[in-house]
């Protein structure tokens, strides 16, 4: 289910999950119009209590919270999951250690300047594993240098952002990432 059917008043609406639906809410998020339902839409069109999981493999403790509160500001109810390395962000995707109970993301927002092991070295292993190879990774880093842009391509990144300096910016660049990966682009379950 697109926005443009929640936000829709010329016409009759059918929605079968949910009959209350069209109630007007107000004092929602800030720059949420005041006319969408009282739940933001998820990633299956749905608008009950599910999530998206997203991993966020970030070092950076302003750029993980700029990142947090970008998806807070967001259409879309996500559960953002931080880790600060690499070998933090293998630990999560495998469920291993304090990560056993981790849920399986459906996406992963990458450094590529981290501790440990960078986020170069978290795309050749993921990209060495049949299973984890299948979970969309977004670069998004500060690295403008085409070799890093390249090599991520190399390794099956899906995209490659380059972090901008300003706030505003980059909470459109959230807005794009949330818009394009759960909006438009259907992913595979988590099966």
């Amino acid at each position: 289910m697109t926005d443009d059917t929640h936000n829709r008043s010329d016409g009759p609406r059918i929605d079968t999950d949910r009959a209350d639906c069209d109630r007007t809410v107000t004092g929602g998020p800030a720059g949420w119009p005041d006319d969408w339902p009282d739940e933001r839409p998820l990633p299956d069109g749905g608008s009950e209590a599910a999530s998206a999981d997203i991993l966020l493999a970030e070092d950076n403790p302003n750029d993980a919270e700029m990142t947090r509160r970008a998806f807070e500001k967001g259409k879309f109810l996500n559960e953002l999951h931080v880790v600060g390395d690499g070998v933090e962000a293998l630990a999560f995707l495998r469920q291993e250690g304090e990560y056993a109970d981790a849920p399986r993301p459906n996406i992963v927002l990458l450094d590529l300047e981290m501790p440990r092991m960078d986020g170069m070295e978290v795309l050749e292993e993921l990209d060495a594993d049949d299973d984890l190879a299948q979970i969309p990774v977004v670069v998004l880093t500060s690295s403008e240098a085409e070799r890093d842009v390249v090599e991520s391509y190399k390794h099956n990144a899906n995209a490659y952002l380059t972090k901008p300096v300003g706030y505003r910016e980059f909470q459109e660049i959230v807005r794009q990432i949330e818009e394009f990966w759960f909006d438009v682009v259907k992913l595979p379950s988590e099966e």
